[in-house]
């Protein structure tokens, strides 16, 4: 019965997958043998376990059965072969070509396993590329959409440079400031540090133009703004900034008054040139540096204490003071250019006028002025006392006196100085010794010409230098041949008083204190002459006068005579003024009175 069954289920089996089954069975190693194989065995277990339940009777007739099937099985076999034989030769020629397919598509599978790796590494490679392509890609497209913006930061440098040379000094400011921020936000970049190095440039460019602004002829609120602008670059700091100021302006001071002195001329004009430019530059500086500076900035930004100095006010003293001493230096060297009284007066009214204007500035130079116009009145005096006492002793040696008659006689006698008038008049007694008359129209030309600038404080000097004067005269009388008897008695009595009271007149206010008294002074040479009566002539008065300060009567050396002309004609004209004949303390004294304060 059970075989019955399974009959009907094989028949009902399709032949062509059947013989498809056998064919991938019966191929080794293939899939369906080992399915096959397995399901084989899986049946054998399943028809042994059916053998164990069959009797013996079962059993005897299961090989017969089994024949049957055997034959049955053969006939459905053949027949199948019979009925599909085309099919199976068919399957038969394809599976062989499959299998090559198959082995074909194998070899083709491994090589393609093979380049798989390097096939990885060009993509990844690829990747790569496009990666970085995609990023060039990107900054390219965010360079065209801000191409405007970047052109403009380009030219920043070149923009300040075209600032500065047309003086537009805020907008160059701006863009070095804009420069400096792009700096601090990113200096990594090479652009960037390369613009702020060219911008740098630019500012050195810009502080080049303004200090060179400030060497010209500027005014105050273009000075105001240069220095503001310097301030701004922060390139000093503020003693810094107040030394290049001042050295700047120095130079167009120094600029000015190089021109004025290339213009040569007399040295009126000169210092007449340099004195108006020392007022107008000197002051001109002065003023802008205190209102620019001004005090609240003396303090350097809050740096000093509330009641000490300022840290830099040493700047502007020490710079106007070099200024001073270098026009001081040049009035000294041009002063003694000067023959004429009235120009030396002048050129001092100018100096003394400038100081004073320069005081308001607290600038007062007239102080270090005096000696210079004091030295050189002095050798004004002393180039006359020189020419007058030269022509003189010429006259002497060559014997030049008038000749005698009652009418001279007369006129040589002494008598009284005359009376103190406005103008005194020189003695006409003075005519008959033309030596004298000579000497005394040099002395007053040299006493007119000091008359315009008579400072007090050269009085002593004056006195010293007249005094030494006409003992050198009275001298070369004493030792001079064929001199008129009386020639001794007019320098005495006539010459000497006339010219003391021409001294006085020139220092009026300070006549008595020196002791120019002409009364007093012709009265002491007449008790002289008249003591020294006893004496032989001109020798026997002259030591008379010598015996009186101190000298030897009588018939001394040269030398030792000399010596008592000095001595008698000093204390007539120049008693008082102790220590300026000999150097002492008064001299001293008197040159540290200075009147111009």
């Amino acid at each position: 019965m059970a075989l019955v069954t399974q009959r009907p289920s094989i028949a009902s089996q399709d032949p062509l997958d059947g013989t498809v089954a056998a064919m991938e069975v019966g191929r080794p190693g293939s899939s369906a043998s080992k399915n096959g194989n397995r399901g084989t065995s899986e049946e054998e277990a399943a028809y042994f376990s059916q053998l164990l339940g069959y009797s013996m009777e079962r059993l005897a007739r299961e090989p017969e059965l089994l024949a049957s099937e055997q034959q049955y099985l053969a006939r459905q076999a053949a027949e199948v072969t019979s009925t599909y034989r085309g099919a199976l030769l068919a399957s038969a020629s394809g599976a062989r070509d499959l299998a090559g397919i198959l082995g074909d598509a194998s070899t083709r599978l491994r090589a393609v396993s093979d380049a798989l790796p390097r096939l990885q590494a060009s993509g990844e490679a690829f990747e790569g590329v496009a990666t970085s392509s995609e990023a060039a890609r990107r900054v390219n497209r965010q360079l065209a959409a801000h191409h405007n913006v970047m052109l403009d930061i380009l030219e920043v440098p070149s923009l300040m440079l075209t600032c500065v040379r047309n003086r537009h000094y805020d907008e160059a400011l701006d863009l070095g400031a804009f420069v400096r921020k792009l700096e601090t936000l990113h200096g990594g970049l090479p652009l960037v540090r390369r613009l702020a190095a060219e911008a740098r440039a630019a500012s050195a460019a810009m502080r080049g133009a303004l200090l060179r602004r400030l060497e010209a002829d500027v005014a105050l609120p273009e000075c105001l703004r240069a220095v503001g602008f310097l301030r701004r670059l922060a390139c000093f700091g503020e003693r810094e900034l107040r030394l290049e100021f001042l050295v700047r302006r120095e130079a167009w001071v120094a600029t000015c008054a190089a021109q004025a002195e290339e213009e040569g001329g007399p040295a009126y004009e000169s210092l007449r040139r340099a004195t108006d430019g020392l007022r107008l530059h000197l002051h001109d500086v002065a003023t802008q540096y205190c209102s620019v500076f001004g005090d609240g900035a003396e303090g350097g930004g809050g740096g000093g204490s509330a009641g000490g100095p300022a840290p830099h006010s040493d700047v502007l003293p020490t710079w106007a003071q070099r200024r001073a001493e270098a026009y001081v230096a040049h009035v000294r060297r041009q002063l003694p250019r000067l023959a004429d009284g009235g120009a030396l007066a002048s050129v001092m009214e100018a100096a003394m006028y400038a100081g004073a204007s320069l005081g308001r500035a607290g600038l007062d130079l007239r102080p270090l002025l005096a000696p210079a116009f004091e030295d050189a009145a002095r050798g004004l005096l002393d180039a006359g006392l020189r020419g007058a006492e030269a022509g003189c002793l010429r006259l002497i040696a060559a014997g030049v006196w008038a000749r005698r008659g009652p009418a001279a006689e007369g006129a040589a006698a002494p008598h009284d100085a005359p009376p103190a008038a406005s103008t005194p008049a020189p003695p006409g007694a003075l005519l008959v010794h033309p030596p004298l008359a000579a000497y005394c129209n040099g002395v007053c030309a040299a006493l007119n010409e000091l008359r315009h600038c008579a400072l007090l404080v050269a009085a002593p000097g004056a006195a010293a230098a007249l005094r030494g004067s006409l003992g050198r005269v009275a001298v070369a009388l004493r030792a001079a041949r064929d001199v008129p008897p009386d020639a001794h008695a007019a320098l005495s009595s006539l010459l000497a008083p006339h010219l003391a009271a021409a001294l006085a007149r020139t220092f009026a206010s300070t006549a008595h204190a020196l002791g120019l008294d002409p009364a007093a002074l012709a009265r002491t040479l007449r008790e002289e002459d008249d003591g020294a009566g006893g004496g032989d002539g001109d020798g026997g008065r002259c030591a008379a006068v010598g015996a009186q300060t101190g000298g030897t009567a009588g018939g001394g050396s040269p030398d030792a005579d000399a010596g008592d002309g000095d001595a008698r004609l000093g204390p007539a004209v120049a008693a008082p003024v102790a220590g300026a004949a000999d150097g002492g303390q008064g001299s001293a004294a008197s040159h540290d009175a200075r009147p111009l304060e």
